[in-house]
Parts: C-alpha cells; structure tokens; sequence
C-alpha cells in the first residue's frame, strides 16, 4: 500500500505526517507513539516542551462539548465537532451545509464558550429574537445584546458593554463604524 507524506499537516508541531495518520486523526509520529493516549499523551508532550495547539484544542473542545451537553441535551454531532476546532484553532471559514444540521444551533453555542467579544449576525428579526430568545434560556451571566432599535442598545455597543452581540445584517451595513474591531469569534447566519 503506497503511503503519502504531507509537509506541515501535523495538527500539533506542523511536522511531516503520512495520510494514514492523518486520516485516524493521529499525530505524526514525532509527537505520538503508537501506544499514546490523551490525555497521558498530552502530560508526556508537556514534560517534554512539545505541547502545542493540539492538546489545548482538545481540552477546550472538551469544555465546548460539556457545554454543548449542558444546554442542548445532547453532545455535538462529528461536523458539529469539527467546526468547534476550526474555530479554537482560530481557522477563518465557510460554513455550507443544508438547512437543519445544525449551523445555527453551533453558532450560539460557540458564542456562548467563547463568551467575550462575539457577534452573531443574522439576516432578519425574526431570527435575530429567535438566537437571543435561545441564548437567555441558557442562563449564562453574559451581557447579551440583540440590537431592536432601542438608542440605550446602540449606546451600549458603541461602549462596547456587551459579551455577545446579535444583530441584523441591516444593522451592521447602518452601523459598522460604531461596532468595536476586538471580536474573539463572528458568526454569520444563514446571510447569502
């Protein structure tokens, strides 16, 4: 069987890896024995000063999927997963899938574990209170903000007195020059 090496597609030291590796989700094998497993794995690569973007992904994606848990009543789904660690690895991308697998389900809760600084942008009213309306029945003590016009909002998000921003795609074209430029994590929703 041939096997493919790539260059720079170790998910952890950017290192060579072949594709049977990468396609069990493995690292190379400089970062991993066959034998390793997380989290044991990521204490040896911390001993050894190895540990990089993989083992802090994963933990974080750990914490993303107890929160998942805790507000949907079921963990994420693989794709589900999949987006979560193309954004804690800080991965700017399209998210295109059909209608009902969940995108905007990901989204809030996304916004919800990033916590500071994340915007929600949604093309109407009716799916902006919808987000908000999801986002409150999570309890969270984040500042959420979902623009409706009131002038005590806009003051708020020019101040920048907010955790999680929602609002319309009409908003942002209006008031871009008001928002702040310091977003963790920007979610656009269904907006073609």
């Amino acid at each position: 069987m041939a096997i493919a090496i790539y260059r720079r597609l170790c998910p952890n030291c950017y290192g060579r890896i072949d594709d049977i590796r990468l396609s069990h989700g493995l690292l190379c094998e400089r970062c991993e024995d066959d034998d390793s497993q997380f989290p044991n794995f990521c204490d040896r690569l911390k001993v050894e000063g190895r540990m990089q973007d993989f083992c802090a992904t994963e933990k974080a994606l750990s914490g993303f999927k107890e929160l998942f848990l805790k507000n949907q009543g079921t963990l994420p789904w693989n794709m589900q997963i999949s987006w979560a660690k193309r954004v804690l690895f800080k991965e700017s991308f399209a998210l295109i899938a059909p209608t009902g697998v969940g995108k905007t389900t990901f989204g809030i809760n996304m916004a919800v574990f990033v916590g500071h600084r994340s915007y929600i942008i949604v093309p109407t009213r009716l799916l902006l209170k919808n987000v908000y309306e999801k986002l409150q029945r999570f309890g969270t003590s984040l500042r959420i903000i979902a623009y409706t016009g009131k002038k005590n909002e806009k003051e708020k998000i020019k101040n920048g007195d907010f955790d999680i921003l929602v609002s319309t795609t009409n908003f942002l074209a209006k008031n871009a020059q008001i928002l702040p430029d310091d977003f963790d994590f920007v979610f656009v929703d269904d907006v073609d």
